[in-house]
């Protein structure tokens, strides 16, 4: 449903339902089996593993 519509069967503002869930909602970070959740941009291409340990 869209905040439009969740808005009409409530009765309030479509903004104020789109407020409400952008302040409860939640990202569960983690990452697959054995491995650990990785939100770099540059994570394909990352060179803080090597020498000399610098993100650019």
């Amino acid at each position: 449903m869209s905040p439009t519509e969740i808005a009409s069967k409530i009765g309030c503002a479509k903004t104020t339902v789109s407020r409400e869930v952008k302040g409860h909602c939640s990202v569960e970070r983690k990452g697959a089996y054995g491995r650990s959740f990785n939100d770099c941009a540059r994570r394909t291409d990352c060179r803080v593993a090597r020498f000399p340990f610098v993100c650019n």
